[in-house]
């Protein structure tokens, strides 16, 4: 493994220690996740440093379950309302969400990140409310969306 690697995984082993990660993390460690999975043999990582295996990192994300940061939660908690109410605060006809996604939307405290899922690695968070309700979901890839049948923005995956 390079130094620069070294160095990336040191950085996102520092963040995921702190509690709370953020875009750049979840895109470094996608990119990370992806170069290994196109060299198919793992990464050239000695003995001496099994932690800079970026599956260690994700083995640690599944394990923790860490909260998604404030800025990012904001920005996402957003787009889901976009998906379930109209601009005029109206439910949308054709929302995603059913009553019990709607209620934890509505009342919401936090995101975590639980994982990534497919070839892709798309992450998915898990959306808290505060009276300790949660959902799973991922967003679904344009082209899904795009040439799919499924035209739903969104998976939910409980």
């Amino acid at each position: 493994m390079s130094k620069s690697g070294i160095a990336a995984a040191k950085r996102l082993w520092a963040q995921l220690d702190g509690g709370e990660v953020n875009e750049k993390f979840i895109r470094a460690l996608r990119k990370a996740l992806s170069a290994q999975d196109r060299r198919h043999d793992g990464l050239d990582v000695s003995s001496t440093a099994p932690s800079y295996d970026p599956v260690m990192i994700l083995e640690a994300v599944y394990a923790r379950r860490p909260r998604v940061a404030a800025d990012q939660a904001a920005k996402g908690i957003g787009w889901l309302r976009k998906l379930y109410r109209t601009p005029k605060g109206k439910v949308r006809s054709n929302s995603p969400f059913g009553w019990n996604e709607r209620q934890i939307i509505d009342d919401f405290s936090h995101f975590t990140l639980t994982g990534f899922v497919g070839p892709e690695n798309y992450p998915v968070y898990r959306v808290h409310a505060r009276g300790g309700l949660a959902f799973s979901y991922h967003a679904r890839p344009w082209q899904a969306q795009a040439f799919g049948t499924d035209k739903r923005p969104i998976v939910i995956v409980n």
